[in-house]
């Protein structure tokens, strides 16, 4: 059947003569045929031709579905410091990198919208100045920004996405840094704070919050009469910074309310969907599970308490010594979550040996008494090797069909630190699939800021995450302040604490957070608490304090806040 195209088919022939006369190619149309551009009595083979129904289709999609090529957008930054010095290239870079160097940058292009990441690295110096080639607008990249690394006086390192008030880069320009830097973060502070508002339950604000809130008002009046690059630049910064502790603020503040909230709905419910307080645990599994499981039993009430068994084999003789630390949680009335199995053995086994060594774990005697199971960990983690999507597809169907138990699934917090393949939501589109969707009951994200700060964009990332599983629970699966494991770069929260105040501080705004985001839960599993907590060490004494000072009033905490 002809294609015709427009009301008045004079309009289409006209557009070709249109293009001919400034020189269009029209190439790939019916075997090659190509427009001449020098003889204009061709014209006449080409308009015969075109009463082709192939040759109409082509040339269709060659004008009206391909847009036009365009030229990058060229950005500069011109960025300065908290005294307004505009910094040299070179100076930013260790900015960015807490000194590390080149090493340790890491920036991204994403598309806003998804947060896919779309190119990383792109970063260059000209004429001193901090560059970025962004992509031309097109259907695949409608809007895009840039996820850089950046750090304020207050709140340490955080992933900041500049994406021109949410409109993406479409011009080339030459911008001062931290002023785009605060519009931004208003911005996506302002979402944040919106959807709290009038969330459920609806967001309170403190005294504290209010006043932080009008210092930030305050704060961009006064970036709005800077005459001067270097007072935006300046002022730029110190609204940045408000803006960062006014996130957490906000966070930790929703995230207890949605605490108590969860308290409230399991118990009118009869569901028993309280929130969960977790730590990760067993890291020794031939150790005495005793002094860990006791130390937890003092921290949260039943209701709350998980504990993650970290399983870094899947052998019989393994499961047996798992199985102790099982037993034992289960006398405490702790609830546990299984692994199948952590992120550090996944490559050495084959799809055939996953499927065996799941089987196996998912008869194995007394398995039945764990809680929950964690069918993939840290699963877009480029050390895990390939096929993860096919071994956690087998693993939670079985889980689902022969125990009935709550499936979860953990990833690892990459956004512009790896690749393009590992980079969480470029994961997510291209290796969860509706059937892995539909056996899982909760997603879960490892957060590791030391390496991967996340900071500001807690927010961001997590309401991106819980949107693309609907229905689903959504929590921190793994956290921790130091790894001791790698070189540490980065830190959240004020550079000038040593690593046990950043680390408290850390633990009493994030495990707050776990639980202020869409669907949220809580969880937050600390890595390290073998280590960093058993003994009832002085973290240990942070985390109870927060866990009292979110129930006590307000539920039935007696046993372990008097």
């Amino acid at each position: 059947m002809p294609i015709t195209c427009c009301q008045d088919g004079r309009r289409f022939f006209k557009k070709i003569y249109f293009l001919y006369k400034f020189d269009a190619v029209f190439a790939n149309l019916a075997g090659g045929f190509q427009v001449s551009q020098r003889k204009e009595n061709e014209m006449q083979l080409l308009v015969r031709f075109l009463k082709s129904g192939a040759a109409i289709f082509g040339l269709l999609a060659l004008i009206f579905l391909t847009p036009l090529a365009q030229a990058q957008v060229n950005v500069k930054f011109r960025i300065f410091d908290e005294a307004g010095k505009e910094l040299a290239y070179a100076a930013v870079v260790k900015r960015m990198t807490n000194n590390v160097g080149s090493s340790a940058m890491s920036t991204g292009i994403l598309n806003i919208d998804t947060l896919a990441a779309i190119s990383l690295g792109d970063e260059y110096n000209s004429g001193g100045k901090f560059t970025v080639d962004f992509p031309a607008v097109s259907s695949a990249n409608p809007k895009v920004g840039l996820m850089i690394h950046w750090n304020t006086v207050n709140t340490g390192y955080s992933s900041f996405l500049l994406d021109n008030e949410g409109k993406g880069f479409t011009k080339s320009a030459t911008l001062i840094f931290n002023e785009q830097l605060a519009y931004d973060a208003r911005r996506q502070f302002n979402d944040a704070y919106a959807r709290r508002l009038s969330g459920n339950p609806a967001h309170a604000p403190s005294s504290e919050s209010i006043a932080l809130t009008s210092a930030i008002d305050g704060c961009f009046t006064r970036l709005g009469s800077a005459a001067t690059v270097n007072l935006k630049g300046q002022i730029g910064q110190e609204c940045v910074d408000k803006l960062a502790q006014a996130m957490t603020l906000l966070l930790r503040e929703y995230g207890v309310a949605n605490a108590r909230n969860l308290e409230t709905v399991a118990t009118q419910n009869g569901l028993g969907l309280y929130g969960r307080w977790g730590v990760s645990t067993a890291d020794n599994i031939s150790a005495d599970p005793k002094p860990a499981i006791n130390d937890l039993v003092a921290l949260f009430e039943p209701r709350h308490r998980w504990a993650r068994l970290i399983m870094t084999e899947a052998s019989e003789a393994y499961y047996a010594k798992v199985r102790n630390w099982v037993n034992y949680a289960s006398a405490q009335q702790v609830q546990t979550m299984g692994q199948l199995f952590d992120s550090s053995v996944q490559k050495s086994l084959t799809l055939a040996q996953f499927k065996d060594a799941v089987n196996r774990a998912l008869v194995f005697p007394d398995f039945s008494k764990i809680s929950a199971w964690e069918v993939g960990n840290e699963v877009n983690g480029g050390w895990l090797g390939s096929g993860m999507s096919a071994k956690i597809d087998y693993a939670a169907s079985q889980v689902k069909a022969k125990t009935g138990k709550p499936v979860c699934l953990t990833f690892y917090w990459y956004g512009v630190e790896d690749t393009l393949k590992t980079s969480l939501f470029n994961w997510i589109y291209a290796n969860v699939t509706p059937s892995i969707k539909s056996n899982i009951d909760c997603v879960t994200l490892s957060i590791y800021t030391d390496q991967q700060p996340l900071g500001f964009s807690w927010d961001l990332v997590m309401t991106k995450l819980a949107s693309l599983f609907p229905g689903k629970q959504v929590m921190v699966g793994e956290l921790g302040f130091v790894d001791p494991s790698v070189k540490p770069y980065f830190r959240e929260g004020p550079l000038s604490l040593s690593t046990e105040q950043g680390g408290k501080l850390y633990l009493q705004n994030r495990y707050p957070a776990a639980f202020a985001t869409a669907n949220a839960y809580g969880g937050s599993f600390w890595w390290y608490y073998d280590q960093e907590m058993v003994g009832r060490k002085p973290l240990w004494t942070t985390l109870h304090d927060v866990y009292c000072s979110v129930y006590k009033g307000y539920a039935d905490v007696s046993h372990v806040c008097p």
